[in-house]
């Protein structure tokens, strides 16, 4: 009996750590993305500087994630890594309690987001697997205490900055990653993988459906440049609180944990194909919305629409990515996700909206947000015809241990 135990509690162990992971690397973000700018702003850095500075993480993105998966996947020391780059992680954002002036804060975000960039679809690849091996847990009502952690975050120091100074958004982010680097020791290893003939990268990335699948995501996180560059630095210029803006923040993320709790349901329904092209559509509503003169109600329902323009784009871009990707090149495969969407497509986004913001405005720049999901639409559209007829699943055999 005490056999037959300890698989059900070690679950539960493994499920407490990625949750208790997520919950504390979304509680920093949920800091970081309101806040960090309007700290930036604060200390006197002009629009153009800001932009260079909150490029910055997703520029690191374009090329360390998929290096790091490409080492976990051949070397299996994944959870190594996890906890390496966690640590790393915590580290490197303690430096910015020290400096000021733009190259200072420039050189030290450049080493945070270095280490940082690969944590996540690391942790990803993981968490899918451990679903799917462990069949007693969703992937979507893990995930989903990221975005608790996030508007916990995000609510609470929108009201503690009414009070307190602005360093207080430092010492919130670093005490959020100093939990997620101590969870970090909970997730399991990868499982060990045999197969008869491995896929290289490149074979994978050669594929139609992979091309269009990833170019969609590159333009979704592109339009979400507006939004996570300026959208608070707008709301403040237009006279809102602290606390007026964690809330609106708060509002988007409490509709994608809505959707991240149902999502296995939506999932079997319609397949994460279709939920990828659903989301897109979301996203050119969304972006339109925000370049009418909305009023609190107005951009209130706006933010709603981030269940799934962001929600069920994660959901079903991850899904997919897992299901089609051999087990070989999981990690790498969430790597190049994360590289070329909040990587090449972020910094794309947020280095132009820094150069337009003041010439242009966010009205202006939330339609070419909306432009850009269109564009990443038709290619989400093409994607799914294309892997309905023919799957982007590799045709070679996996031997499971």
């Amino acid at each position: 009996m005490a056999i037959h135990g300890q698989a059900p509690r070690r679950g539960v162990r493994v499920a407490l750590a990625l949750t208790a992971f997520y919950f504390a690397s979304f509680a920093a973000l949920g800091i970081f993305l309101p806040y960090f700018n309007l700290y930036l702003l604060h200390l006197g850095l002009t629009p153009w500087q800001i932009g260079v500075i909150a490029a910055v993480p997703p520029l690191l993105k374009i090329v360390v994630p998929t290096f790091v998966g490409l080492t976990a996947d051949r070397t299996g020391h994944r959870r190594l890594l996890i906890i390496g780059t966690c640590a790393a992680t915590t580290a490197a954002f303690a430096l910015l309690l020290t400096v000021t002036h733009f190259v200072a804060i420039l050189a030290v975000m450049i080493g945070f987001a270095f280490v940082w960039a690969p944590v996540l679809p690391l942790v990803e690849a993981t968490t899918l697997e451990t679903v799917e091996r462990l069949r007693r847990f969703d992937y979507g009502r893990i995930r989903l205490w990221g975005s608790v952690g996030f508007i916990t975050a995000t609510a609470v120091m929108g009201v503690l900055l009414d009070y307190v100074s602005d360093r207080a958004i430092l010492y919130g982010v670093l005490a959020a990653f100093v939990v997620t680097t101590v969870a970090a020791f909970g997730i399991p290893a990868a499982a060990a993988v045999r197969e008869t003939k491995p896929m290289p990268l490149g074979s994978l990335l050669s594929q139609r459906p992979f091309l269009l699948f990833y170019g969609a995501c590159l333009l979704m996180q592109f339009g979400h440049g507006t939004y996570y560059g300026f959208f608070s630095i707008a709301l403040e210029a237009h006279g809102f609180s602290s606390s007026a803006i964690g809330a609106l923040w708060t509002v988007a993320v409490a509709a994608e944990v809505v959707f991240m709790f149902w999502s296995g349901r939506v999932l079997a329904w319609i397949g994460a194909p279709s939920l990828f092209v659903a989301s897109f559509a979301a996203a050119v509503i969304r972006w339109v919305l925000m370049t009418l003169p909305l009023g609190v109600s107005g951009l209130a329902a706006a933010q709603c629409l981030h269940a799934l323009s962001f929600g069920a784009f994660h959901i079903a871009a991850v899904t997919i990515i897992h299901q089609s990707v051999p087990r070989s090149l999981r990690a790498t495969g969430q790597t190049v996700y994360s590289s070329l969407a909040y990587g090449v497509g972020s910094a794309l986004g947020l280095i132009l909206n820094g150069w337009l913001y003041a010439d242009w405005g966010p009205r202006i720049l939330f339609g070419l947000s909306a432009a850009a999901a269109a564009t990443g639409l038709l290619l989400a559209i093409r994607f799914l015809l294309a892997s309905s007829t023919n799957p982007p699943i590799p045709p070679f055999s996996i031997e499971r241990e």
